[in-house]
């Protein structure tokens, strides 16, 4: 063999690897964000943001007991029929990132699920008239 066909193979190899490496690195990013439906998120509901919020330092935090404590809240808020079924789909991928040790990627998606968070008309009265009543 040549010396120049044997560093086309060393090349080749090393171009695999990489690519392998890129793959692996990338696919639990992908999966996150096709899960959900192209990478949409729900709106919460007002009472349930605070629960969004809580869950994500959770999770940030990498603290396995504030998760659990997430889930019990977000099991009893199910059970009562405030959190939709949405909702909870979003709450539940996130929780189980973290039950599975993907952390970063619980963390990724829970700070995703947060910005997507919009005002709503209810919370712009709320502001209106806290906003009056402090003048």
């Amino acid at each position: 063999m040549h010396r120049q066909e044997r560093t086309h193979q060393v090349r080749g190899r090393a171009h695999w690897r990489a690519w392998t490496a890129l793959r692996a690195a990338l696919l639990p990013a992908l999966v996150t964000m096709f899960a959900g439906g192209c990478g949409s998120h729900p709106q919460m509901a007002p009472q349930n943001r605070r629960l969004v919020e809580s869950l994500r330092t959770a999770v940030s935090a990498r603290r396995a007991d504030w998760l659990e404590m997430n889930v019990r809240l977000i099991e009893s808020r199910r059970g009562e029929g405030s959190l939709s079924d949405e909702e909870y789909r979003a709450l539940r991928r996130i929780v189980e990132l973290a039950q599975h040790g993907q952390w970063e990627e619980a963390d990724d998606l829970a700070l995703a699920l947060h910005e997507a968070q919009r005002l709503t008309d209810a919370d712009r009265e709320r502001v209106r008239k806290r906003v009056q009543h402090e003048h």
